[in-house]
């Protein structure tokens, strides 16, 4: 199974639009996270220059819509976490999922850069993905519900691929029902116990929240800084 969180890029205070772009696609380049580079791709530009390109084609909206917004309420940018169930996937199908989850959820219309990264127990995916079309003639309209969108569409995938779900219902054998936020817990009519229990386990403890609370600041900054569970 994979955890998905799904957010937009803003430019944080005294720092430009080219230099937003680059910090975040460096962190997730980590050649130290990502097998010296080995699991980082790139879809309609290229892994090196990939901020440059995504900057170009802004400006390139820009020329052709007549349009632009102040940087500090412009979407620069936005980001998918998919962070997988520990032993459960290896790398190389961590980043084939992956990359296969970025194309169709921007129905291949968005440049993008997804990095795997390998230094945590759990194997999750980095993807950045260009606001911008790659015609250059209008945005992605992102807004809270894609979150959800996200998430479905990486179970789905996820399922293609032979692993785990998290679907709330009455699938038999593939049940895992949790309520997140706050409160997590175990229906009483959940139909597998033990996969539920081996989750929230997982989800609470450090390197889960951690990741997590590292993801949500990268998208909200200080404001979403809080103690992990452990």
């Amino acid at each position: 199974m994979a955890v998905v969180h799904f957010g937009n890029r803003h430019c944080a205070k005294n720092q430009t639009i080219k230099q937003c772009i680059k910090f975040h696609i460096d962190y997730a380049k980590n050649p130290e996270k990502t097998q010296y580079g080995l699991l980082v791709s790139a879809y309609e530009c290229h892994t090196e220059t990939a901020a440059e390109e995504f900057f170009i084609s802004k400006k390139m909206y820009e020329m052709i819509t007549k349009r632009s917004q102040p940087k500090e309420r412009d979407n620069i940018s936005y980001m998918l976490m998919q962070s997988f169930q520990p032993e459960e996937v290896t790398p190389e199908k961590a980043h084939e999922i992956g990359y296969q989850f970025a194309h169709e959820f921007t129905k291949g219309q968005h440049q993008f850069v997804i990095a795997t990264h390998t230094d945590k127990e759990h194997i999750h995916n980095h993807i950045e993905f260009n606001s911008i079309s790659l015609d250059c003639t209008h945005k992605f309209n992102g807004y809270k519900q894609w979150g959800k969108a996200a998430q479905k569409l990486s179970d789905k995938i996820c399922k293609e691929h032979g692993l785990s779900v998290i679907i709330p219902g009455k699938e038999k054998g593939s049940t895992i029902s949790v309520a997140s936020g706050t409160n997590i817990m175990i229906l009483k009519d959940c139909e597998n116990l033990g996969a539920a229990w081996e989750f929230i386990k997982w989800w609470t403890g450090t390197e889960a929240q951690s990741l997590y609370g590292i993801g949500m600041e990268s998208v909200l900054g200080s404001a979403a800084k809080h103690p992990t569970a452990n």
